[in-house]
């Protein structure tokens, strides 16, 4: 909960498409409520989801999955106060207008597997090596984003390939996308920073003949088949320094229901 009240302050005034998204974001429950019975949890708050918890009772404690706000014509800075929402599993930023940075801050979100940021063309400079971290990321989408550069940091998902066909990864579960890992598409990117390293290390092959090293030593230099399929090493960096999320206290409008709702049970967002 504090989380997203964290976001819609970070963005509230930036632009009217801003303003319309997070006027949504009132009350004390953004999982919605259980009024119409166990299957019906739905969400009033703009692209905020709380995916696999409708048969939960009604004082159960839930948490926020998703955020899926494609679309929305949002601008300025990625919010970096989003890596306060620790449960998030899929966060869809695509087809906007964001700018700058990524944020560091996002390294936080340790439960996250899928990040979609492609088409926002005035995102500029590298991906955080602290984004290594994220174990359990399956899809990074950063495609069409020609101001990213430098390397993928190692411990990201490798380049993107096709699944659940004969020699690829099997699908998730949580996307019915057949493409999974690292899409670089369109961007400054040059691929994972380990290959890099790699091809910065290998000696200058010398001109002595096939057996003196102008050819075998070049071959043996090259990764093993397979290699760019495999997620890279563990990143080079220390973890990000996450701080605890506050528990409160909480703005006025967070600690009454929305007009007209009934109210629910707590919520960890």
């Amino acid at each position: 909960m504090f989380a997203l009240y964290a976001v819609k302050a970070e963005v509230r005034g930036r632009s009217p498409q801003w303003d319309g998204v997070v006027s949504t974001w009132t009350g004390d429950d953004p999982c919605g409520d259980t009024s119409r019975g166990p299957g019906a949890y739905a969400s009033t708050w703009t692209g905020v989801e709380c995916r696999g918890q409708s048969d939960l009772p009604s004082d159960a404690v839930r948490v926020v999955t998703n955020v899926h706000l494609p679309d929305y014509e949002l601008s300025g800075p990625l919010p970096r106060s989003l890596g306060l929402l620790r449960h998030l599993r899929e966060l869809d930023l695509d087809s906007n207008a964001f700018s700058g940075p990524l944020p560091p801050e996002w390294a936080c979100l340790a439960q996250l597997e899928e990040l979609d940021l492609a088409v926002n063309v005035g995102l500029t400079g590298g991906v955080p090596p602290e984004w290594g971290h994220l174990g359990r990321l399956v899809e990074l989408e950063l495609e069409l984003n020609a101001g990213l550069v430098g390397c993928v940091p190692d411990g990201l998902p490798p380049p993107a390939r096709q699944c659940g066909v004969p020699g690829g990864p099997p699908c998730p579960a949580f996307t019915l996308d057949p493409v999974v890992g690292t899409s670089t598409r369109g961007t400054g990117l040059s691929g994972p920073c380990g290959l890099a390293r790699q091809r910065e290390a290998r000696p200058a092959p010398r001109r002595a003949g096939l057996l003196g090293g102008g050819l075998f030593p070049a071959l043996r230099a090259r990764p093993a088949p397979g290699d760019p399929g495999a997620r890279t090493a563990p990143p080079r960096v220390p973890p990000y320094p996450c701080a605890p999320v506050p528990a409160g206290p909480l703005p006025a409008e967070a600690r009454a229901p929305a007009p007209g709702a009934p109210g629910a049970g707590p919520v960890v967002a």
